[in-house]
């Protein structure tokens, strides 16, 4: 310390320490290198745990792994995370990362962080196409499963959670039956197997997870499938050793004798429950054969006269879907084939026939090749008469009422047309938006004398407003109603009248009647301005 000669204790300056020793390189192990991403790849990349395994070591990981989906995830980032390096590859990874809340909770894991994903986050992302829907497997449900001692038990339990409405829970349950039989290295028995397949079709579908359902019943198909031609082969040894008088090999009590009438009912149920997949993914012609198909076996079968029923019902309403089905993709490749041909006529403009030949050194129109392209501007001689046309519009509406067309607002209005000859053909092209004001005149056995007690704005008066008439062109047409692709658009807009007279299409019941007559008669303008740019086509086809 060093005094100041007021006697105030001041700081001495401080001597120069030595410079700190620059921190050692961070030392990795021989099979771990440096994460170019950070930290964010870590929980991937470990170099002798796969991040499957190690989810399943987390507590608050654990419960994606039975989504089988989200592992393919995993592996895929893993085999990704190991030979990324660049910059934009890490970006890649990461931007996967952070639209899944399951991989950015991995994520986190491995730099050490915790981080909660709520049921609410997976939803969303499900909403927004992030990740794809999961599987409705839990793992609480599974890890009771694998208690189970014998597939039996474990099929029961499952039927006991499907009456009970717990659809995941007779998933696990089911799931668990089938592996008995591969885990224990027993042929499978193809008959138990349809059987567990069926029934995971109807809870899948309860689930709404109609891709799945679909899958599942085709499973049970073609498990019935083998058991019937396994049950044809053991009636076939059966047959022939009674040719053979072999009577010991005969034994009707074998069990694929019994099949036939096992693999008709488990048959029937999954094809039903196939259409109920088919109808959720809207494949209704598909749905309305495997109805059909189970309809038509229903009766070989004899099945019980409930099931034949329901059948026929649903036989019938499968069938209004199919026809309702074939109408729309009918409509669709009329639509299509409208489409396709509105660009090729926008592509060739509206033909108008042969051009008249030119008398032998004529003048050749400025920028354009003598006998092959010639094209002639006339946007503002249409533009003047469409304005002409407009303004005689006039529309009659009944007891003295009229409204027409006030003046054309040509500052708005965009219309343009040329016509081309190109080897001899004449073809016109325009596009046509215009604008006008337009004026409705009340009816004339209206009382127009002032009345004091009417207010002013409730007597009959003339109204006003404007009218726009567009998508007029070489491929479209005058048609109420029309796709917009091939009719003529109109807009109507009205100045100065009562909000409560006019709901945004029509007059409603507070307007007074001469009122709604002129709001409503309006519409009329759009045939009457329709006929007004037809005819200015018309001439100018003739140019």
């Amino acid at each position: 310390m060093a005094f100041s000669p007021n006697g105030v204790c001041m700081p001495s300056t401080p001597e120069p320490e030595a410079p700190a020793p620059a921190p050692e390189p961070e030392k990795h192990g021989p099979h771990e290198e440096m994460d170019p991403a950070g930290g964010l790849l870590k929980f991937f990349t470990h170099p002798e745990v796969g991040p499957v395994e190690r989810c399943l070591q987390d507590p608050m990981l654990r419960q994606h792994v039975t989504d089988a989906n989200f592992c393919k995830r995993l592996r895929d980032i893993r085999s990704k995370a190991l030979v990324a390096k660049t910059p934009e590859a890490i970006s890649a990874l990461t931007r996967t990362m952070l639209n899944d809340p399951r991989l950015t909770q991995c994520s986190m894991a491995g730099a050490g962080m915790t981080l909660t994903v709520e049921e609410s986050d997976l939803q969303k992302a499900e909403r927004l196409g992030d990740i794809a829907k999961r599987s409705p497997l839990l793992l609480e449900d599974m890890v009771a499963a694998e208690k189970c001692e014998d597939r039996e038990a474990a099929k029961a339990a499952g039927n006991d959670k499907f009456a009970a409405k717990d659809y995941a829970g007779a998933l696990a349950y089911w799931t668990r039956s089938l592996r008995f039989n591969r885990d224990q290295g027993i042929v499978e028995d193809v008959d138990f197997s349809g059987a567990i397949y069926c029934n995971m079709a109807m809870a899948l579908l309860k689930l709404n997870f109609a891709t799945r359902a679909e899958q599942a019943a085709s499973r049970a198909i073609k498990h019935c499938d083998f058991a019937y031609a396994r049950m044809l082969e053991a009636r076939d040894e059966m047959r022939k050793a009674v040719e053979n008088g072999d009577l010991e090999a005969v034994d009707e009590t074998h069990p694929m004798l019994r099949l036939k009438l096992l693999d008709g009912a488990t048959r029937r149920k999954a094809l039903y429950r196939r259409a109920l997949a088919r109808e959720l993914l809207h494949q209704h012609a598909k749905a309305y054969a495997d109805i059909k198909d189970a309809r038509r076996r229903a009766d070989d079968d004899d099945a019980p006269l409930a099931e034949k029923q329901t059948l026929r019902r649903e036989l019938l309403r499968f069938d209004k879907l199919k026809k309702f089905e074939e109408k729309e993709l009918k409509e669709r490749a009329k639509r299509k084939a409208e489409e396709a041909s509105i660009a090729a006529k926008r592509a060739g403009g509206e033909k108008l026939g042969d051009a008249k030949p030119k008398p032998a050194g004529g003048p050749a129109t400025p920028g354009a090749s003598v006998g092959y392209l010639e094209e002639k501007d006339h946007s503002r001689w249409a533009m003047k008469r469409a304005a002409q046309l407009l303004e005689d519009v006039e529309v009659d509406l009944g007891r003295g009422a009229s409204v027409r067309v006030g003046e054309a607002l040509k500052r708005q209005s965009a219309v343009s047309a040329s016509v081309t000859v190109k080897k001899g053909k004449r073809a016109l092209y325009y596009d046509i938006d215009v604008h006008a004001t337009w004026i409705a005149e009340p009816p004339q056995d209206f009382d127009l004398s002032p009345d004091d007690s009417v207010k002013a704005r409730d007597r009959p008066r003339s109204l006003e407003g404007t009218v726009r008439l567009y998508n007029v062109s070489h491929e479209t047409k005058y048609e109420p109603g029309a796709d917009t692709n091939v009719a003529y658009m109109y807009q109507l807009g009205y100045k100065g009248i009562d909000p409560k007279w006019f709901d945004g299409n029509q007059a409603t019941a507070d307007a007074p009647p001469w009122a709604a007559l002129l709001i409503n008669g309006a519409h009329e303008l759009y045939e009457a301005t329709a006929k007004a740019v037809d005819a200015l086509i018309g001439e100018l086809k003739q140019k």
